[in-house]
């Protein structure tokens, strides 16, 4: 890039980026695994079926679920996509798959993704596994691939989604149409796990 350029023509001189892999992640108290009907089923099933598993899918356009059969329908339609990339959240804690999350909206030539698709049974909530799952995401993407724009949407209504977004980083945009918040990283990840620990609450 020549250094005599202006900022602004700096700005425009953007290399196309690889698409973020659908691999495991690795983390100290959670692990991101590419979603699998057969070994997945059951886990996140049993997740969902406990206090407050039916309401925690209240924003999603699917779930909750009354059967395994019809969770690993969904789940094997998560799997063949290529955009969404589905991934499941691994408590290392319990050992137990727990959630979900997906890159999505990929856009390799402007550098822009979006973390969506996120769905954590309640017993990952607030946790330091479920946090570190999604700083894992925007680490690969930001870090490792070096897109230069990340995007968190979610209902206006979705107060846990809201909260969740601006835990890890995020700050608000704005709103759009049919009540849809637009949010984008504020991002460091110095000290990271030490900001896991926190923002989980310590748990």
């Amino acid at each position: 890039m020549d250094k005599n350029q202006s900022p602004d023509d700096r700005a425009v001189c953007f290399t196309p980026r690889a698409r973020p892999q659908l691999r495991i992640f690795h983390g100290g108290y959670g692990r991101l695994e590419p979603i699998d009907p057969f070994r997945h089923t059951a886990e996140l099933f049993a997740a969902a079926s406990g206090s407050g598993g039916e309401q925690s899918w209240t924003f999603l356009p699917y779930g909750p679920f009354d059967t395994e059969d019809q969770l690993r329908d969904r789940l094997t339609e998560c799997e063949a996509t290529k955009d969404p990339l589905f991934f499941t959240i691994r408590d290392l804690d319990t050992g137990k798959a727990c959630g979900m999350a997906a890159f999505m909206r990929i856009n390799e030539v402007m550098g822009v993704v979006e973390i969506g698709h996120i769905w954590m049974a309640p017993c990952l909530q607030r946790t330091r596994a479920g946090t570190e799952a999604i700083f894992m995401m925007m680490d690969h993407v930001m870090t490792d691939l070096g897109y230069r724009r990340l995007e968190w949407k979610c209902n206006a209504a979705n107060a846990v989604s809201r909260s969740a977004a601006t835990r890890v980083g995020f700050t608000y945009e704005g709103q759009k149409p049919r009540y849809r918040l637009v949010f984008h990283p504020r991002w460091r990840m110095a000290g990271a796990a030490a900001e896991i620990r926190q923002l989980a609450g310590d748990r």
